[in-house]
């Protein structure tokens, strides 16, 4: 790869993270109530960790960093894990705001059981190679899972999908109906992006395409505050002050 694409590589990551750190800082318990803050939270700290320790892989496998191997297993590890915590803290999130409760204690630790199993197989691939094995002198390869964990988190966001479809159905409201809509087609952007990345080789399209997807929710979910209370999803008083100025 040369220095050009490495070049955008690093920029376009960079604009993402920052774009990601701002969407997390600016998050608050008017966007929802105490545990979809936190796990929206989570899942921009889980892309942030992927984009991060992905870049230092690319640096690395450029010759722009050492080549060391103990730091080619962690940053692979890290990154695959972060790339799974994405889908799932997304899901946690997506279950609690479209079915309107907090995830149950027995329902979180079921739902992260995938996500549980995928981190035991990374730590231990260094021994097994399940996702993918480095040699010593720096050489990168797929292991027989490395699909599974390519693939979780978009397991996480089909269920997601299906759970907005549900709900929209059930919604009578058409602001929160399209709420639910931009939340299920998280999975959409991310996909496409994927596609695309294997036909276009090294080209940076999955990382802005993901943190597109988180934006529209941002944007959806805070303009909805305006009118509604984030825990019941209510009208406010400003709705109420809109119906009254509009007849």
């Amino acid at each position: 790869m040369d220095t050009r694409m490495i070049l955008t590589y690093v920029m376009v990551d960079l604009f993402c993270i920052i774009m990601a750190m701002a969407m997390g800082f600016y998050i608050n318990l008017d966007f929802g109530n105490e545990s979809e803050v936190k796990a929206l939270r989570y899942s921009l700290i889980s892309y942030c960790g992927f984009l991060i320790f992905g870049l230092i892989w690319l640096l690395m496998e450029n010759n722009y960093l050492p080549l060391l191997v103990p730091v080619i297993w962690i940053a692979n590890i890290v990154s695959l894990f972060c790339l799974s915590a994405i889908g799932f803290f997304w899901f946690v999130f997506a279950d609690m705001r479209l079915n309107k409760r907090t995830m149950t204690k027995n329902r979180f630790l079921l739902s992260a059981l995938p996500l549980i199993v995928a981190g035991v197989m990374l730590v231990l691939s260094p021994l097994t190679g399940w996702a993918f094995t480095v040699s010593s002198s720096g050489v990168y390869q797929h292991g027989p899972f490395f699909t599974f964990f390519s693939l979780l988190g978009y397991v996480y966001d089909i269920a997601v999908l299906v759970i907005s479809i549900v709900s929209t159905v059930k919604e009578k409201r058409r602001e929160t109906r399209r709420q639910y809509v931009v939340i299920g087609i998280f999975i959409l952007f991310p996909m496409i992006a994927g596609i695309l990345q294997i036909k276009y080789s090294g080209t940076p399209i999955l990382a802005p395409a993901t943190i597109t997807v988180f934006f529209l929710v941002f944007i959806n979910i805070q303009s909805a505050q305006i009118y509604n209370d984030a825990l019941t999803g209510l009208n406010n008083r400003r709705r109420t002050n809109q119906y009254i100025e509009n007849q």
